[in-house]
């Protein structure tokens, strides 16, 4: 498993967004034995992970001074070699490029364009230095959770897991009824809403930038593709043939 932390406050030194973000990173310790993490004045990403050998930490926090970004990403890309390829990116083998360089590459190419072209579960966030920006993707069918709140006296922090960000100072778990509410009668709180007063869950297939005065606009990157109106009167024979035909196609 892997797990991230993003803390933003642009009031704060480097040094004392690495003192925040750290008990946060801490919090997601079951999620792996490792943790990298990069801060600088008024950024913090930290990653929870197993090592690179393993699938899901080939993300890893990167900071790429000459695209002028930071990268922290959890879970995997499916398309990676497609990436690669397509952004020219030169390495002894595929394997050996991190999907955090993918990612950045891919910013400067496509900018919020990429978050249409990543196919896989992973949830990541780029913080731009220059526009002082961040953009944050949740993979498509929200394998990846992510949560935010706003930080006591400005900034936003974000978590894979809610617990994460009561680590953070002046976050407090506090219940949110209407989510109990939904819990109780849907057995899960209807997103954005969480359980937590102040705590919120980031859709899927969303795309969110933050900007520098902490405005954050939200869209839409993908949907599930409409039935072709040709399929609708198939029968159920045919429809159950088809479904076997795709799964086959899927696992060859």
């Amino acid at each position: 498993m892997t797990g991230l932390v993003v803390c933003l406050d642009p009031v704060r030194s480097s040094a004392a967004m690495r003192e925040l973000g750290l008990p946060a990173i801490e919090a997601l310790r079951h999620r792996g034995q490792r943790h990298d993490d990069h801060h600088a004045d008024g950024l913090f990403m930290g990653m929870i992970h197993n090592g690179q050998d393993h699938p899901e930490g080939r993300g890893t926090v990167l900071h790429h001074p000459d695209l002028g970004v930071s990268v922290v990403a959890a879970g995997y890309i499916e398309n990676r070699s497609d990436l690669i390829a397509a952004l020219g990116l030169v390495s002894a083998s595929p394997g050996a490029v991190r999907d955090t360089e993918i990612l950045a590459a891919a910013y400067r190419r496509w900018d919020t364009d990429l978050a249409s072209r990543i196919v896989g579960a992973v949830t990541f966030a780029i913080h731009d230095h220059q526009k002082r920006s961040t953009m944050v993707v949740r993979d498509r069918y929200g394998q990846r959770d992510l949560f935010w709140a706003h930080l006591p006296g400005g900034g936003i922090a974000l978590a894979t897991e809610a617990k994460a960000l009561f680590r953070l100072p002046g976050i407090v778990p506090r219940p949110d009824y209407l989510g109990l509410h939904d819990y109780f009668s849907f057995r899960f709180a209807v997103p954005p809403r969480t359980c937590f007063e102040g705590i919120s869950r980031i859709l899927p297939a969303t795309v969110s930038v933050i900007g520098a005065d902490g405005t954050i606009e939200t869209a839409s990157y993908w949907r599930r593709a409409r039935i072709d109106p040709a399929k609708k009167g198939m029968s159920r024979d045919e429809a159950a043939e088809q479904v076997v035909e795709t799964f086959d196609r899927a696992i060859a």
